[in-house]
């Protein structure tokens, strides 16, 4: 069997029988078209396998595990079963516009010396109505030097190459729910090289039951290690400010937590 150049893993954990359709959807109707899409679910009483019925494409493996494992080892499985030379991570309850892969994979295939890509976002909200934005640094130095204070980027948005994974391995269970984070924070320790595109081509879901949502403080938290772990030797005045700003808000409501962070990063109010 010919091996795809591009593989798109999807983790997925109690799929939103709406959300998780319109995600798969908007991957299997991208302009670009030579790939597999792996999706690796955990069991819960919500069943993402059900949800895609009367899907009939080859391109689409479902591999659904016997327990409850985790989203770092939801994606590394994808990971390890993926046969492309590119993967693009994607999480399920967001859109694809149809020319993501196309543009991600004609950038690294023109700039081999960049290993992990990414994009600007569109923010949705339930109604799958803008609320919002979200632009990131483009060239590596800024974007290394800004996850000094912040994740610049956009996990969903992802393009990289195999042999990434294969110098730094996947995701690790302590890092959650940071675990993206952690990850490019890893990565650019040794060495690997990032950019962003200037246009958003996914629009990203905020909604009450993402993980998004309910995991805010546990990622604070998480992000608050990080820093202490890669970045803490390299930070300037603003990045410490950053990490005592992150630190208050531990403090405050949830619901607070949660209006603030959608006001600062997308520009619009939860």
């Amino acid at each position: 069997m010919t091996e795809p150049p591009v593989s798109i893993v999807i983790p997925v954990f109690m799929p939103h029988a709406v959300f998780f359709r319109q995600a798969i959807e908007s991957v299997l109707h991208q302009s670009f078209t030579d790939f597999e899409l792996i999706v690796v679910e955990d069991p819960s009483s919500s069943s993402g396998r059900a949800m895609l019925a009367g899907i009939d494409d080859p391109r689409l493996k479902y591999i659904l595990n016997g327990e409850r494992t985790s989203l770092p080892r939801q994606h590394n499985r994808g990971l390890a079963e993926a046969r492309g030379r590119f993967i693009c991570r994607f999480d399920a309850d967001d859109v694809c516009e149809p020319y993501r892969i196309e543009r991600e994979l004609a950038f690294l295939e023109a700039h081999p010396d960049v290993d992990v890509v990414g994009s600007f976002l569109t923010v949705i909200n339930e109604d799958s109505a803008v609320i919002g934005s979200r632009r990131y640094p483009t060239k590596h130095d800024d974007i290394v030097s800004a996850m000094r204070r912040f994740n610049p980027i956009a996990n969903s948005t992802v393009m990289f190459r195999r042999t990434v994974y294969e110098r730094f391995g996947g995701w690790r269970d302590s890092a959650l729910p940071a675990q993206d984070y952690e990850w490019f924070s890893r990565l650019a320790a040794g060495g690997a090289r990032f950019a962003n595109l200037e246009e958003p081509l996914v629009r990203y879901r905020l909604h009450g039951g993402s993980i998004k949502s309910s995991q805010l403080r546990g990622t604070i938290l998480t992000t608050i290690d990080v820093k202490r772990t890669y970045w803490a030797k390299d930070m300037d005045a603003g990045s410490r400010a950053m990490l005592f700003a992150e630190q208050l808000l531990l403090v405050l409501p949830s619901w607070l937590v949660l209006k603030l962070f959608v006001a600062v990063r997308y520009g619009r109010r939860a």
